[in-house]
């Protein structure tokens, strides 16, 4: 039981042999043979290798058996107290693929695949000569911080002086 999660027309597709999927259409002709080199991850039943974005060597072979056009999709646009109504449809077409097999690196779907870049990467055994030993860091002094005086508030504004009625003084007067 082998699975593969393979990249095809910009979409994932989880693929195992003999499955048939449908995919965006590609070109070319039914009976035809396809390879899909995309392939982001694989399970053998035992282990899973996940690529960084994709598995190096890995490879999703399929036939296509026929080409085909999917469900109306109807897509109804309406704007309230307008008098606007809109009605489009929509069918999208596809290709139906048959997987006929999992390519791994110098092996076919049913074997055991050596461990991926992913593993390897991820932590397996290293030569004593690639470690460097230890060097105990000291932490960094810290240094104490200034601290900075307060912002001044500005000055409270006087109130504004009343202004003398020159006209009420020569009436007095």
């Amino acid at each position: 039981m082998n699975f593969a999660v393979v990249e095809i027309a910009g979409k994932q597709f989880l693929a195992e042999k003999g499955d048939i999927i449908e995919v965006p259409k590609i070109p070319g002709s039914t009976g035809e043979k396809l390879t899909f080199p995309s392939v982001l991850l694989y399970w053998d039943g035992k282990k899973i290798s996940v690529g960084r974005p994709r598995l190096q060597g890995f490879a999703v072979e399929g036939r296509i058996l026929e080409f085909g056009r999917s469900p109306k999709v109807v897509v109804y646009k309406y704007k309230r107290r307008k008098d606007s109504h809109r009605k489009i449809g929509h069918r999208q077409d596809f290709t139906r693929v048959e997987i006929e097999k999992i390519t791994t690196p110098g092996k076919t779907s049913g074997e055991s695949a050596p461990p991926s870049v992913a593993e390897k990467s991820a932590g397996g055994p290293k030569s004593p000569a690639a470690k460097k030993p230890a060097v105990a860091k000291k932490p960094a002094a810290k240094k104490p911080t200034a601290k900075k005086p307060a912002a001044k508030k500005p000055a409270a504004k006087k109130p504004a002086a009343k202004k003398k009625a020159s006209s009420t003084k020569a009436a007095a007067e």
